[in-house]
């Protein structure tokens, strides 16, 4: 695997995601954590985009998926969005996708997350 990453940090998207009734009705924010994995040698000598990952297309991609589905297991959505990154990218080697839902466990904890990690 490359050791060369790109890094999306904190991307917020408001979808509908969970089991109970009122997640089910209302939109709430979702923090997305990307660690991208590809070799970025290529882009680094000539500075063409080509030969990297556009993070705000990736970026994109994410949000469009999280918005058009309604989720309602953190773990189903980053099922979906990890096959997807790694189906529509073929320079990507890896990834480490994190969902937290910051008013999961709200009172008690900063957030629940679902953190998978896809070759």
């Amino acid at each position: 695997m490359s050791e060369d990453r790109i890094l999306v940090n904190e991307l917020r998207v408001n979808c509908i995601v969970g089991i109970l009734p009122e997640e089910r009705r209302r939109e709430q924010p979702l923090v997305v954590d990307l660690v991208l994995n590809l070799d970025t040698r290529g882009a680094g000598h000539s500075g063409r985009i080509a030969e990297t990952l556009d993070y705000d297309r990736v970026s994109t991609e994410i949000a469009a998926l999280l918005r058009f589905r309604r989720y309602r297991l953190l773990e189903m959505a980053v099922q979906e969005l990890s096959a997807m990154l790694l189906g529509v990218h073929p320079a990507l080697t890896g990834l480490r996708l994190r969902l937290t839902k910051p008013r999961a466990l709200q009172g008690r904890a900063a957030g629940a997350a679902v953190e998978v990690e896809r070759d």
